[in-house]
């Protein structure tokens, strides 16, 4: 006997591989042209910090390496470092999901812009540490703005994959 449809779960791999793919399209085609001069909104980000939130942590970790790798190659930047960044803080939020409540959005959202922040902070720590250097007032209300842009799309995303799509909460024994 076959399941019903509403207790069949997604794959979180297969989410992850047209969410990459999803992901690329919408970062690097479609937004900038959509919302240019705005804060960037970044799906693969978001994607990677729901899939580590929801516990799929060896799939969110893979996914942040190979979406920052992606992006690095697609736009020139330094070779590795959105890959550091999107892997740094997929590391901070696997180390706190097993004790969200993954119920609400909140929660969430607010592990979605704390985690950008530490995107934000690693990616320009190792800008500074190659010598640019960036008014400290233009980049901190940046930072805030674009943190809240990717939380509240963020939140949107997990509602669609958790509450929408069905993929559920996992506890990962490896990390």
């Amino acid at each position: 006997m076959r399941p019903s449809r509403e207790h069949r779960r997604p794959d979180p791999r297969i989410v992850a591989v047209f969410g990459l793919v999803a992901g690329v399209i919408l970062q690097e085609a479609l937004l900038p042209g959509l919302l240019p001069g705005t804060a960037p909104i970044e799906p693969v980000f978001c994607f990677v910090t729901v899939l580590a939130i929801l516990g799929h942590n060896s799939v969110a970790i893979a996914l942040a390496l190979a979406g920052g790798l992606t992006f690095d190659l697609l736009t020139g930047r330094l070779v590795g470092l959105n890959a550091l960044s999107y892997f740094i803080s997929a590391l901070a939020v696997v180390s706190v999901q097993k004790n969200l409540v993954k119920e609400t959005l909140v929660a969430p959202a607010a592990v979605i812009f704390a985690s950008y922040l530490i995107k934000e902070i690693a990616y320009l720590f190792v800008l500074v540490s190659l010598g640019m250097s960036f008014p400290p007032a233009r980049v901190l209300a940046q930072l805030v703005f674009s943190s809240a842009v990717n939380a509240c799309f963020g939140a949107c995303l997990y509602w669609l994959l958790h509450f929408r799509m069905g993929l559920g909460v996992r506890v990962d024994r490896d990390y």
